[in-house]
């Protein structure tokens, strides 16, 4: 192990010296136009292709790369890797540490917080047991109904809420039915996650990239609806029915514990044993869900509201991130509030919260040092017309190279990261479609690996905390050919998009 972390470092920061030296921005209008933009963002007034920027972008890179690499070798890594990274850019001097503090999307984690803590209160109350209940009562004892039914839930959920918050009651709700099946759940985990992630880019609300990209470049619900929506719903089906065809087996299996007379007396004694006030409690805890969602999903008309009557401007997406704690408090009335921070300790899983963080910091370093607009001018010339006319096949390259980053860096790094370089095209060719190919690319490629999105990786520390073992092989083997057939068919949806 010890020789494979040596060669993953070596290579780690050979690769990084190499792109950060001989990657050069020239002065012309598109390297004009990109490296105005960095110095914009990050305040740097020094040259991009200088020796002392040239140093920070290896170090950025190559740790960057280390921390993904070491990830790869072995999952419990990641944690040791992540701290290392950023300990490194800060003590070195590659990115200021206040800056990086500044680069997280703290509102995001905030409202991830929030989230975790309520649904754990949700659980013990025992909703998501009695909504596996409902659900085992609607399939009937079939499995491919429940199949389905569950990954219709976590797309449906991640797209009026968002993937964040959706990923830990679905995941919730599959430990349920280990307890009913006592069989192993990887499989219909990590096709929910799959699920979830296409899912939230059905609407903007649905992914805080979705939310980036509609104000950035101006996009509205309706473009949504028309161009966004539809696809979604179409990849859906492809994950359930390419999942459902290669784990034919792991349903049999599944299934031979769901009988339909089986399934029948699981809810007569749930309903046998359960007592009317802890019923109703439940039920309590349900319309709880209900509110939350409409809550979520209603934030802009909301902050709207607030502006007028308090006379200060509200942000909805900064007020998004209160909405957990205030269900909360309302949960006290059914959830003794001593133990709140029982909930607090137990329910959030703060492993993932702090990998989290990191993989911000980290992804700013790329944005700081000026690596990724290096990359982002690379880009440009490789997919632009030879004319230099129009932009050629640059939107359905911009879909793969996004879906490529969002395998291995958090997809909203990579919004934040590839957005000068759209820009740049925009303006350049007025290629507006090239916004949706970067939010497919992105929401997709996010697919591939366990930390490809924040539904991911909250739904392995989920797991890791269940016993439930997911390893990179594990994923990979569930993921790939879905997510393959997703990508492809959404660069045949953004060659015909007009």
């Amino acid at each position: 192990m010890w020789r494979k972390m040596a060669l993953t470092l070596i290579l780690s920061f050979t690769i990084s010296t190499l792109l950060s030296y001989f990657i050069v921005i020239p002065d012309t209008p598109v390297g004009a136009e990109i490296v105005g933009y960095w110095r914009t963002v990050t305040g740097n007034k020094g040259g991009i292709n200088d020796l002392t920027s040239i140093f920070k972008q290896s170090v950025s890179l190559g740790l960057f790369l280390a921390v993904i690499g070491l990830t790869i070798l072995s999952m419990e890594y990641r944690y040791y890797a992540a701290f290392l990274g950023i300990s490194l850019i800060t003590i070195l001097g590659i990115v200021p540490p206040q800056d990086m503090i500044a680069g997280v999307e703290w509102s995001l984690i905030l409202f991830l917080i929030g989230s975790m803590t309520l649904a754990f209160i949700l659980r013990s109350l025992g909703v998501f047991e009695y909504l596996a209940i409902r659900i085992l009562e609607f399939s009937n004892g079939s499995v491919s109904k429940l199949f389905f039914i569950i990954l219709f839930f976590a797309w449906f959920l991640a797209m009026i809420v968002d993937e964040a918050t959706s990923i830990v009651y679905v995941i919730l709700l599959v430990f349920e039915i280990k307890r009913m099946t006592r069989q192993d759940v990887s499989i219909m985990a990590v096709a929910a996650v799959l699920a979830t992630n296409t899912g939230s880019m059905a609407l903007p609300v649905g992914n805080p990239i979705g939310i980036y990209l509609s104000f950035t470049a101006q996009l509205s619900v309706k473009d949504f609806l028309f161009k966004s929506l539809p696809l979604s719903f179409i990849l859906l089906i492809v994950v359930y029915t390419t999942i459902y065809l290669l784990s034919k087996n792991y349903l049999k299996t599944l299934a031979s514990e769901l009988s339909e007379e089986r399934v029948r007396k699981r809810i007569e004694a749930y309903y046998s044993n359960i007592r009317r006030e802890d019923l109703g409690r439940v039920k309590m805890g349900t319309m709880l869900i209900l509110v939350f969602l409409v809550t979520v999903s209603t934030v802009d008309f909301t902050a709207e509201i607030l502006t007028r009557f308090s006379g200060t401007h509200i942000q909805a997406h900064s007020l998004l991130s209160f909405i957990p704690y205030t269900l909360i408090l309302v949960a006290g009335l059914i959830y003794s509030p001593e133990k709140l921070e029982y909930a607090i300790t137990r329910g959030v899983e703060w492993p993932s919260i702090l990998f989290f963080i990191t993989l911000f910091m980290l992804g700013f370093s790329l944005l700081y040092t000026g690596i990724a607009s290096k990359l982002a001018y690379v880009f440009i010339e490789t997919g632009m017309s030879p004319g230099g006319e129009d932009p050629g096949m640059l939107a359905e390259l911009m879909l793969v190279f996004s879906a490529v980053l969002s395998s291995v860096l958090d997809n909203l790094s990579v919004i934040v990261a590839a957005t000068p370089m759209v820009e740049t095209i925009v303006a350049l060719f007025s290629a507006k479609k090239i916004y949706w190919s970067l939010l497919y690319g992105s929401v997709l490629g996010g697919n591939f690996t366990p930390i490809g999105s924040t539904a991911n990786i909250v739904a392995v520390g989920m797991l890791e905390k269940e016993k439930v073992r997911t390893t990179w092989g594990s994923w990979l083997r569930v993921a790939i050919i879905p997510t393959i057939i997703q990508v492809l068919i959404a660069l045949g949806w953004s060659v015909l998009m007009v």
